[in-house]
């Protein structure tokens, strides 16, 4: 097909059979300066077997195909079309082929393979890729109006809402382990290593169980939050607002350049049943004094100088009255009526 044809669109179905240069800068193959290309043959029935190399539709959506996937390609203009030479249209590619019905991937090895590539290597054992491994990876559980991003891995992000009323228990194989009141509130969950089942089963993203994940609400409660202590902290699930929410094994935040900024209009709360350490070295770490008994010690030290003391065998009052009284009022005003910690 060339410029002459109008530029008809040309839609097929192909054969992933390499990947090789997906992971690869190419400044220019058919006159398409691209990354992403892949190398696929043409299963459609209505044309001979032939090979192409196939680009995605946008570099903004990527998801690489695995060899022996099955995808939805189309030939179109490129950008030399304007030019009106001969290699002015590219290959592209839509789409994968749900044909497993799967996550992980959707793997047909061998639909159009040759005589001789099936003597020399049975299709069905062709490697997906150089480090592709298959994984057991379940789908989530859809909602209605939900949309759903899934990686292969067990990554997701879920732009979903609350679903307070449920026909029967038939209507959801499972149903969502956040609550709320109000249908259509919208929810973001972005989670990262799911506990997966087999069958293709669905599975509904857990705050506790994935290995980490986040959670923006507008007015949803996340239902299973365990904490750390056995005390947690007080109501925290019965906010009406909105929650960001983030959990995992371990969490960092780093401000390379600038200050970091915690602010709240409420309480700021450091729940943990081990220790809160300021500074780097935890090595050099001392105490921070108890607020109530240094205020007890200052005043029992401040009566004993108000009081006097015995000089051989004669009593001597205590100097600098006025100095001690200030220093009564000031030990009085040590506790901070805004910042506050846990008792030993």
């Amino acid at each position: 097909m060339s410029h002459h044809d109008n530029h008809n669109v040309q839609f097929e179905i192909a054969e992933v059979i390499e990947i090789n240069n997906a992971f690869k800068w190419n400044k220019t193959i058919a006159g398409q300066a691209s990354a992403h290309i892949v190398k696929a043959r043409s299963c459609t029935t209505y044309t001979d077997v032939y090979e192409m190399h196939v680009v995605p539709i946008s570099n903004r959506n990527i998801t690489i195909p695995l060899i022996g996937e099955i995808i939805l390609i189309f030939r179109t203009v490129n950008k030399v079309a304007k030019q009106k030479v001969d290699k002015a249209e590219s290959w592209y590619y839509l789409q994968t082929l749900d044909l497993q019905g799967a996550i992980n991937n959707n793997r047909s090895t061998g639909m159009t393979s040759t005589e001789q590539e099936i003597a020399n290597n049975d299709p069905q054992y062709i490697p997906a890729g150089t480090n592709f491994e298959d994984s057991v990876i379940s789908p989530l559980q859809p909602y209605e109006g939900d949309s759903l991003l899934q990686g292969r891995f067990g990554n997701s992000i879920r732009f979903g809402s609350t679903i307070s009323t449920i026909p029967d228990d038939d209507y959801y194989h499972k149903p969502p382990n956040w609550s709320g009141d109000i249908n259509s509130d919208p929810i973001i969950i972005l989670s990262n290593g799911q506990t997966n089942l087999p069958n293709k089963e669905f599975v509904v993203e857990d705050i506790e169980q994935d290995k980490s994940s986040l959670y923006l609400t507008s007015t949803q409660n996340i239902n299973n939050i365990i904490f750390s202590t056995d005390t947690p902290p007080k109501d925290y699930n019965d906010f009406e607002g909105s929650n960001f929410v983030g959990i995992a094994d371990r969490l960092i935040l780093r401000s390379k350049k600038d200050q970091t900024i915690i602010d709240s209009q409420g309480d700021i709360t450091l729940n943990t049943p081990n220790k809160v350490m300021i500074g780097s070295d935890a090595t050099r770490m001392t105490g921070i004094p108890q607020g109530e008994q240094l205020l007890n010690v200052l005043r029992d030290i401040a009566s004993i100088l108000k009081s006097g003391h015995i000089v051989e065998g004669s009593i001597s009052r205590a100097v600098k009255k006025d100095k001690l009284k200030k220093l009564s009022v000031n030990i009085e005003k040590i506790l901070s009526t805004k910042y506050s910690i846990e008792k030993n």
